[in-house]
């Protein structure tokens, strides 16, 4: 025997042709070091489970990363914070409430067209982070910036804080709603007596359905109707105003003569 032959031993099984009735004689090797095994069906299909694999985990990926934008998006609008309702368009004193009001009667009574929105810039400084965070408003001069010694508060000398400016709009229906809203709070700050404060707050309140119909209004042209329905009612509201506060002026310039 050879030395080939002392190292392949071979040995006969039987396969069999799906295709074909008659059983066929294959020779195998048993040596490793020659023969060549056939591959399992594990083997077979380990392709076949990596393809699925890097599928699957490309289909994952896709999920998380939709995932990630829609959360980035959701955090965007959270980060979005609708600032409270200011009063920066609230007038000093009632003849500044007087003369406002007789603009925006003639304005409105009249058929020019609906006045623009009065336009602020608001900053926002933010103290704090999280649960503890609260804000304070300023209202911005024409040059960009605001007072600082508004935020002169000395517990916040320590605290994290940041600004952010808001750009804010009030429409005219608003202004108005709001403004007649304010005069008994206007009117105790003036020298008018009780009688003279009664009559304003009392007119005021036969006003208060105006400002529900503005709200419950969904277009300008419907807010304008409601308007001159209350015209007449507004118009009466100026001239008892300009009739207490001259009453009040000749009162304060009475007691300021001197006694004969």
């Amino acid at each position: 025997m050879s030395n080939r032959s002392r190292h392949l031993r071979f040995c006969n099984s039987t396969y069999h042709d799906p295709m074909d009735n008659n059983s066929m004689t294959m020779t195998v090797a048993r040596n490793p070091e020659v023969c060549v095994k056939a591959p399992g069906l594990s083997k077979l299909l380990r392709p076949l489970f990596r393809c699925f694999a890097v599928v699957g985990l490309s289909a994952v990926s896709v999920v998380c990363i939709g995932c990630g934008e829609v959360s980035k998006e959701q955090s965007a609008k959270q980060d979005v914070k609708k600032i409270p309702k200011q009063k920066f368009h609230r007038p000093k004193n009632l003849a500044a409430a007087i003369i406002r009001l007789e603009g925006i009667h003639a304005s409105l009574v009249s058929d020019a067209p609906i006045p623009e929105p009065k336009k602020y810039t608001v900053i926002e400084i933010i103290h704090g982070t999280g649960a503890s965070a609260h804000s304070h408003f300023h209202l911005a001069n024409p040059y960009g910036s605001h007072d600082n010694n508004m935020d002169d508060h000395e517990d916040h000398e320590k605290m994290e804080s940041k600004e952010v400016t808001h750009q804010v709009e009030v429409d005219v229906f608003t202004e108005l709603s709001d403004v007649i809203r304010w005069l008994p709070r206007i009117a105790a700050k003036e020298s008018l007596d009780e009688t003279a404060w009664l009559l304003v707050n009392q007119k005021v309140k036969s006003l208060e359905s105006l400002s529900s119909e503005l709200n419950a209004a969904s277009s300008d042209t419907v807010k304008r109707a409601i308007f001159e329905k209350h015209a007449n009612s507004i118009d009466e509201l100026i001239q008892q105003l300009k009739w207490t506060t001259e009453k009040a002026s000749e009162k304060v310039a009475s007691e300021k003569e001197p006694k004969a």
